[in-house]
């Protein structure tokens, strides 16, 4: 990444690219991270999105987005049965939907924090 990374990451994944992201973030690339879990990184935008148990029985597994410099997306499901399935695409459709997940995740995630169990029950956000 020249310019932003975009992710949307549980701490299992995040403990394996954790190094790397320190090293982007110090080397000036911008950081907005949607994380799944307690991991902090300290660097950029973060998002705790919480629920991660009842997510990860919802989805029956964990998922990883990750958008670089608007170009290209990384995307992961990892299975509780371990298996998993990832795909990589420059496809500017896809690359864009990807984000839009993730900023609509942080716009979720900013109107719990403001609006609490009120949020959810109106804008069914859960």
């Amino acid at each position: 990444a020249k310019a932003h990374l975009y992710l949307s990451v549980w701490d299992e994944e995040l403990e394996e690219i954790c190094e790397a992201l320190m090293q982007a973030a110090d080397q000036g690339v911008e950081l907005t991270v949607v994380h799944f879990g307690e991991k902090v990184l300290n660097r950029g935008r973060e998002f705790r999105h919480g629920n991660e148990h009842q997510i990860r029985i919802q989805r029956g597994g964990r998922r990883i987005a990750l958008i670089v410099d608007d170009k290209k997306v990384v995307l992961g499901h990892f299975l509780r049965d371990g298996s998993s399935t990832a795909a990589w695409t420059a496809n500017k459709g896809l690359v864009l939907l990807a984000k839009d997940y993730i900023i609509h995740d942080i716009y979720s995630i900013r109107i719990l924090q403001k609006y609490g169990q009120e949020a959810l029950d109106i804008f069914e956000l859960g």
